[in-house]
């Protein structure tokens, strides 16, 4: 949709020879959280900013000098965090919605962070995982996140809790394929001095230890039937009761969950409860492969070439 304000700006151009130029800006909000505050600030007084989105900006700026222009865009394009693209008035576009289509026809697709945060978004149907996980950090409904074995669950998990008010509180994390049975249960519930034989000293679980932050239960589809039992009895009753213990704890967590089983075929063939699910389910995420990724695979590659690089105190390669 055009922006009546931009129109309005664009309607001072109207004469033989007039000249300007429409951005489309997007900011990394985790590096410029002020968003249009601090755009302003980069661009000066010169142009007339407006907000179209999470992190996504419309610029005008008056192209009586093309010096002037270039002089403004070039150090915000050199900025990390930010990707930019322009449109000109009128050769390009003579409304701001024809401009702006044509300044995002020409756009990257946007990035969520790059990869020195260790996190490489490029690819669009990604992107578009990533701004869903932004806009599920605000409330607190579980999120169960779904993909194959590598795709990057776990990163999408520690983004929704970095983007969520508990980013000051723990991230705790449970492969819950990781541990035998017999442990599983005394790890994730925690234990009392004397519940078993070898049991000497009281034990909190995984729950208690995320309070007022976030568990993660990776591989949630390998838990066992009798573990789901109870687990479904912390997240319907907000409370944990240790191992060999008879008191109830409260616990205030948000719980992530991760698979890469299909755990609808799961449930139909009784190897996970019907009722878990669906309380772990409250929204699910759905991550591509990386063979369906392609724009993110050099990025990739980039990526641990230098983290390669700095631990072996070597010059990246190509440098």
């Amino acid at each position: 949709a055009s922006s009546s304000r931009l129109e309005r700006e664009l309607a001072r151009f109207a004469v033989p020879g007039a000249r300007a130029v429409l951005c489309r800006i997007v900011m990394d909000l985790e590096r410029y959280p002020d968003g249009i505050g601090s755009l302003t600030e980069l661009l000066g007084p010169m142009a007339v900013v407006e907000e179209r989105g999470d992190g996504e900006y419309a610029a005008l700026l008056e192209e009586a000098d093309t010096d002037i222009v270039e002089r403004v865009l070039s150090p915000l394009r050199a900025r990390p965090g930010v990707q930019l693209t322009t449109a000109r008035f009128p050769e390009q576009g003579k409304s701001a919605a024809e401009l702006w289509a044509r300044a995002s026809s020409g756009a990257s697709p946007r990035l969520v962070a790059d990869t020195r945060d260790g996190v490489v978004v490029a690819d669009p149907a990604m992107v578009q995982v990533f701004q869903l996980a932004r806009k599920l950090a605000a409330v607190q409904t579980t999120v169960l996140i779904l993909g194959e074995t590598g795709v990057g669950k776990e990163v999408i998990a520690e983004q929704i809790h970095r983007w969520s008010a508990r980013v000051n509180g723990p991230f705790v994390r449970l492969n819950c394929a990781s541990l035998p049975e017999t442990l599983l249960e005394s790890e994730l519930f925690g234990h009392e001095r004397g519940a078993f034989t070898g049991a000497d000293r009281r034990k909190i679980g995984y729950p208690e230890g995320a309070q007022g932050g976030t568990l993660f239960l990776d591989e949630i589809g390998e838990l066992p039937v009798t573990v789901q039992v109870k687990l479904l009895n912390v997240l319907e009753n907000r409370e944990v009761r240790r191992l060999g213990g008879t008191q109830e704890h409260p616990i205030d967590v948000r719980v992530l969950s991760a698979t890469h089983r299909d755990l609808q075929s799961e449930v139909a063939e009784g190897r996970f409860r019907e009722d878990l699910y669906y309380r772990l389910s409250a929204f699910t995420l759905n991550v591509p492969p990386l063979r369906e990724r392609h724009a993110e695979i050099a990025l990739l590659a980039e990526m641990f070439a230098r983290e390669s690089s700095r631990r072996a105190d070597r010059p990246r390669p190509g440098r």
